[in-house]
């Protein structure tokens, strides 16, 4: 009878401890995460509608859990992307991997992804507005992918979006995004960075955008549709940042006065436009700026002699390409940083001011 009772309160005990053992697991679970079966279904989607067997490497796709230790699907990482994901989906990421099609519109179920990438890849149409979806998103990058694509208003619940990449090489891909930027893009507001390079866009700008005043770096070279846009001023409310790139964006306007509140600028490419009137003198407050490129445009006038001596990390300087007047200033010797100096097919005067030689970093003058 005791022994009976014994081996009852061991199977008692052998249940709590079942129990516990399950209540355990549960909790891990919920502390440490794991892929759903909603992101599992998505990432088979993805698979299944970029020709996934035919993709460069496919490694370990399809087969048990997609971030099992060791054996991690190719392309899914832990948040940072350095490592292979365990547990938890924190990147998406492929680079010319031979993914071809449309993706299917399933981002929406991966709830703690922060990266989405793809790079170099042949994906066509429209891009699926729940790349918008993931609560925790913070970077997408689609750049030279060849799709054929608006940017959706989705883009707006995004509000954890710190850099946005849709770029493509003007040289080598053909497809391109086009249409307006919805203006819902400045809910975005921890946006960084925000690079739109080689697009068909209808411009301009929408003026909503003053509301992204975390950005740092906005690059727009050759990403409008030919047709007359004004400069959009509101950038100077973005007061951190760092880099400008406006090259062949068709602006016809003035070079705005309030560039110079600008304090960490550190570069400013704003070539190839229709860019006239002077170049203001309150950009000698650029006492961070290392590149200013204002070549090919329709600025006059002589070049303010504050602005040497104002620039004082100035590394690179090209004017080259536009009607200015005068002579080349004496004060050009306070720009002791430039190293490259280009102010060819410009109207200046043939006097070359004898303290040019005081630039004992220059390497390159034209």
């Amino acid at each position: 009878e005791r022994e009976r009772r014994g081996r009852g309160r061991r199977g008692a005990s052998g249940v709590r401890d079942s129990i516990l053992t399950t209540c355990l697991l549960a909790l891990l679970g919920i502390v440490f995460g794991r892929v759903t079966e909603r992101e599992r279904d998505a990432l088979v989607s993805i698979y299944e509608a970029t020709n996934g067997p035919e993709w460069f490497d496919n490694s370990n796709w399809l087969s048990g859990d997609p971030c099992a230790p060791g054996a991690a699907w190719f392309g899914l990482y832990e948040v940072g992307g350095v490592l292979p994901c365990v547990n938890t989906i924190g990147e998406i990421r492929f680079s010319s991997n031979g993914l071809r099609g449309d993706l299917p519109d399933v981002f929406a179920a991966f709830k703690r992804v922060d990266a989405i990438r793809f790079i170099d890849e042949s994906i066509t149409g429209q891009i699926p507005v729940s790349l918008f979806h993931p609560p925790l998103l913070r970077s997408l990058d689609v750049t030279n992918c060849h799709v054929t694509s608006t940017i959706p208003t989705d883009v707006g619940r995004a509000t954890n979006l710190r850099s946005l990449f849709l770029s493509n090489d003007p040289f080598t891909v053909r497809k391109r995004f086009y249409g307006s930027i919805p203006s819902e893009i400045s809910r975005c507001t921890q946006l960084e960075d925000l690079f739109l390079n080689g697009n068909r866009f209808d411009p301009p700008f929408p003026p909503e955008m003053v509301s992204l005043v975390n950005m740092k770096s906005i690059s727009a070279d050759t990403a409008f549709i030919a047709s007359d846009q004004p400069f959009p001023t509101f950038v100077c409310e973005w007061r951190d940042l760092q880099s400008m790139v406006f090259t062949n964006m068709f602006i016809r306007d003035v070079l705005p006065s309030c560039l110079g509140y600008l304090s960490l600028l550190t570069s400013l490419h704003a070539g190839i436009n229709s860019i006239s009137s002077t170049i203001p003198s309150t950009l000698s407050s650029l006492s961070e700026l290392r590149v200013l490129e204002l070549f090919s445009n329709n600025i006059s006038g002589p070049l303010p002699d504050v602005i040497w001596g104002g620039m004082k990390q100035l590394l690179y300087f090209d004017v080259s390409g536009n009607p200015i007047s005068g002579t080349l200033s004496p004060y050009i010797s306070n720009a002791s940083t430039l190293e490259t100096l280009q102010m060819s097919n410009c109207l200046l005067s043939h006097t070359i001011p004898s303290n040019l030689g005081r630039l004992s970093r220059l390497q390159s003058l034209q």
